[in-house]
C-alpha cells in the first residue's frame, strides 16, 4: 500500500509496480508461502483454468489508461486528467491482471515442463529451426513490417488479439520464405550467408 503514496518521479512508477511481484515471488521461492505452494501443486490444472478465465476477462477490459506509462502508479502527484478514485482502482486492476497473467504463464510452463518429453520433442525442434532461421526471419519481417503491413493495416485500430495473430502469421510467412530462399543457392548465399 505504501507504493501508492510515493510519487512517481524518475520512472519510480515502473519499479513500484514490479515491487509486489518481486516480493511475492521471493516469499514463494523462500518457502514463506508454503500453504499456497501446496495448494498450487495439488490443484495445478484447476488453478490454471481459473487464471486463464480471470486473465481473459481482465484482458478484455484492458485499455489506454491501463498502461503504467500513461497513468502512472501513485495517488500522490497525480496527473491532472486522471480522477483519484478511478486511478486507485486502475492500479488494483493492473495488479490483478499482472498476477493472473504471471500465474497463468508460470503454471503453463510447469505443465509443459511436466509433460516435456512429448511436447519438447516436437516443440524443441521447431524452436531450433526458428532459431537457425532467426537472421532470415529478421530480414524478411523487416520488409513485411516496412512495406506490406502498413498498406494492409492502414485502417486498423490497436487490438491485442490481432497483434498476436499478426505476429504468428508474419513469423510463419518469414519461415516459409526462409525455406524457399534457402533452396536457391545464390540467394541463400547473398541474403543469409549460406553455403
Amino acid at each position: 500500500m505504501l507504493t501508492f503514496v510515493v510519487p512517481d518521479s524518475f520512472n519510480a512508477a515502473l519499479y513500484k509496480f514490479m515491487y509486489p511481484f518481486f516480493v511475492s515471488s521471493y516469499l514463494y521461492g523462500a518457502g514463506k508461502l508454503s500453504r499456497v505452494k501446496r495448494f498450487f501443486s495439488r490443484n495445478k490444472l484447476q488453478v490454471l483454468l481459473l487464471t486463464i478465465i480471470v486473465y481473459a476477462g481482465l484482458f478484455s477490459m484492458y485499455g489506454y489508461y491501463a498502461y503504467i506509462y500513461t497513468s502512472g502508479y501513485a495517488v500522490v502527484g497525480l496527473r491532472s486528467h486522471i480522477v483519484t478514485e478511478w486511478k486507485f482502482w486502475n492500479d488494483i486492476y493492473r495488479m490483478l491482471i499482472g498476477f493472473a497473467g504471471a500465474l497463468m504463464f508460470l503454471l503453463l510452463l510447469r505443465l509443459i515442463y511436466d509433460n516435456s518429453r512429448m511436447i519438447l520433442d516436437r516443440g524443441w525442434s521447431l524452436l531450433q529451426n526458428i532459431g537457425i532461421a532467426s537472421l532470415a526471419i529478421y530480414i524478411i519481417s523487416g520488409y513485411i513490417y516496412g512495406y506490406i503491413l502498413p498498406k494492409l493495416c492502414r485502417d486498423f485500430e490497436l487490438n491485442y488479439a490481432m497483434t498476436i495473430l499478426e505476429s504468428v502469421l508474419v513469423l510463419s510467412a518469414c519461415y516459409v520464405g526462409f525455406v524457399i530462399i534457402r533452396k536457391q543457392k545464390i540467394a541463400n548465399r547473398f541474403l543469409f550467408g549460406g553455403r
